[in-house]
This record gives C-alpha cells, sequence and structure tokens, in this order.
C-alpha cells in the first residue's frame, strides 16, 4: 500500500525541501528514483479513481479523545466532522467528485483484499503500529493497480496513540485538530501527494493547533479539478471538452440540435444511446461511437515515501504507497 502521512514539524524540518515549486503534485504508481523507482520498461501513471461517487465508511470505536456516543459507539458529533472534512473536496465549482458516507463499520482492516468486500475505512488507531511514523498524526493507505493508477481502496488512520485530538475553532497548542488533519488525508484519499506550498492543505508539514488545512488552497484546488474535472450531465466528458468548437463557451455546441447543449445533454447526438454507454473515437459522431471519457490525469510530477508493500493478486499487480503528515 502507498500511505499517507502528515509529519510533525520537528521531523519535517529536517526531511523536507523548502517550498519552491508553484503546483500541486498527483502521487504516481512509481517514481524516477528512489524506493519507488519505476521497474525497467514500467511507466509511470497518475493515481486517481475511475469513479467519481466515493463512498466510506467510519469505524464505530471513534476516538478516545471524545465521548462516545449513548450507544457507545462514535458520536454523531465526530461523524458529522469526519464527514466536513471530506465535504471541503466537494464544495468545489470546477470539480466533479462525490463522498457517500456508507455510515458505521466494526471493520477494521487495513488495504485491499481481492474477492472480499473491501471498504474506504476512517478509523482512529489507539495502538500505533507504524514504529517508523511515531511523529505522524496520520496515515493513508491507498491501493492501486500499478499499470493503470487505478484506485481500488483507500483507508486512513489517525494516530490516537502518540497525539490527542480535538475539534475546536480555536488553535489549541498541544492538540491536533482533526478536520485539518483529515482534510489533508482526504487529499491523499483521492491521488494527491504532498504539495511544496506551506499554505496548500497538502502540503506535508502541521504544527499541533493547526486549523488552515481545514479549508483548501487554490493550489489543492487546481489538482483537484484538474484530475476531476466538472462534467455536468455525468456523461464521461468533462464540462471543457464538450466546447467543440474550441470557442470557451460550450452553451453553443449541440450536436444533435434537440437545444440542449452537449455538456448538459447525456445523449449528445440524440440516437437514444446514453453517451457514456458508446464507445468510439468522440462524443461528436452521431452514428453512435460516442467515447467515455478515460479519467487519468497527465501529470509526472512525484514525490518520496517512506515506505512501499507489494501486492501480487493473481497476475493482477496493486501496488500500495502510504503517505504521512506530521507535526
Amino acid at each position: 500500500m502507498k500511505k499517507g502521512l502528515l509529519f510533525s514539524g520537528v521531523l519535517a524540518a529536517a526531511i523536507l525541501a523548502p517550498a519552491m515549486a508553484t503546483a500541486y503534485e498527483q502521487t504516481m504508481t512509481c517514481t524516477k528514483s528512489g524506493i519507488y523507482a519505476c521497474l525497467p520498461g514500467e511507466i509511470a501513471q497518475p493515481v486517481h479513481w475511475p469513479q467519481r461517487v466515493l463512498p466510506f465508511v467510519i469505524n464505530e470505536e471513534g476516538s478516545d479523545d471524545f465521548e462516545q456516543g449513548a450507544d457507545g459507539k462514535i458520536s454523531e458529533e465526530l461523524q458529522q466532522v469526519i464527514r466536513l472534512s471530506f465535504n471541503a473536496w466537494y464544495e468545489v465549482d470546477c470539480a466533479y467528485l462525490e463522498f457517500r458516507y456508507d455510515g458505521l463499520t466494526s471493520d477494521r482492516t487495513v488495504g485491499f483484499t481481492r474477492g472480499e468486500d473491501n471498504s474506504n475505512i476512517v478509523m482512529w488507531t489507539e495502538d500505533w503500529p507504524y514504529g517508523g511514523a511515531t511523529t505522524a498524526y496520520a496515515l493513508t493507505s491507498v491501493t492501486f493497480d500499478t499499470k493503470t493508477g487505478i484506485i481500488a481502496d483507500a483507508d486512513i488512520e489517525l494516530n490516537g496513540d502518540q497525539f490527542s485530538f480535538t475539534n475546536e475553532d480555536e488553535e489549541a497548542a498541544t492538540l491536533v485538530d482533526v478536520r485539518n488533519t483529515l482534510t489533508h488525508e482526504v487529499g491523499h484519499f483521492i491521488g494527491l501527494d504532498h504539495s511544496p506550498i506551506e499554505d496548500a492543505t497538502m502540503y506535508a508539514r502541521a504544527p499541533e493547533g493547526e486549523l488552515i488545512k481545514r479549508s483548501l488552497h487554490e493550489d489543492d484546488i487546481e489538482g483537484l479539478c484538474d484530475i476531476y474535472p466538472l462534467d455536468d450531465d455525468e456523461d464521461g466528458y468533462p464540462t471543457e471538452e464538450e466546447d467543440l468548437d474550441g470557442d470557451g463557451d460550450p452553451s453553443n455546441d449541440d450536436t444533435d440540435g434537440d437545444g440542449i447543449p452537449n455538456y448538459q445533454d447525456p445523449d449528445d447526438d440524440g440516437d437514444g444511446i446514453d453517451t457514456i454507454d458508446e464507445p468510439g473515437s468522440h462524443l461528436d459522431n452521431p452514428g453512435g461511437s460516442d467515447n467515455p471519457l478515460c479519467f487519468c490525469a497527465s501529470m509526472t510530477q512525484s514525490a518520496p515515501a517512506p515506505a512501499m508493500l507489494w501486492l501480487l493478486l493473481g497476475g493482477f499487480a496493486l501496488r500500495g504507497r502510504r503517505r504521512k503528515q506530521t507535526r
């Protein structure tokens, strides 16, 4: 699994270079060098989800830092805090990505098992098992296909062993803010790597008490919208690609002349078959050869990470990486 972590300032100061770049970084299936170096003949692919509605569940045990609900499980209030962290990545006009909360689970399985019912889990770990990441507030495990970059599973663990969490709206110098941490980890969940921009949500470092990462920086928004561009009619084509004449206005592009512009029309050529269900070369093909978009970004940037686990499942290679954020 590839894991994303949020680092503490003490460790990060020693391992992170100064912020000099001006763009987000997308997680790649392999890198030019280091422990994730591409194998001979392997081509780095951008890591991403193929679907636009991403389900997740929350482990019912919750956190020792918060009162439990009347039923002895994680409270509704803390569940809402977690959902707000996901929602920060949804409330962006230029992107099409939704998160579906599927409720509580007793499952604590991290990673992907082929043939099993895999869930994307958010949970606290009160006995932190990652000895090399003791300064990590949280850790996100992302499992993906090494050939396509398509994500199969993502799980978020918060370090309740070494850190105490809070949900106050004022900075607390010795406590870690849940939303500040989780909003960063959700970025890893959707395929973003650490950003070199210090004010970005995806910056790897966060002091205790920080709140700034609760809200997305323009760099985070750029990454989100590049990877998951807006698709108004959910036909598999981003709205910007349905501007067929390239004049910057998709509202005047109407292939079948039915008065509904392509970007709002799920059946662009009017043949009775939804665009997303038609294979072919492009959507402006009245003969019924619309082509669903392959949701792959073209980023080539990559960043090193501290650990790696390989899974070879019946010939289908899945690589998982872990990303962390520390104080």
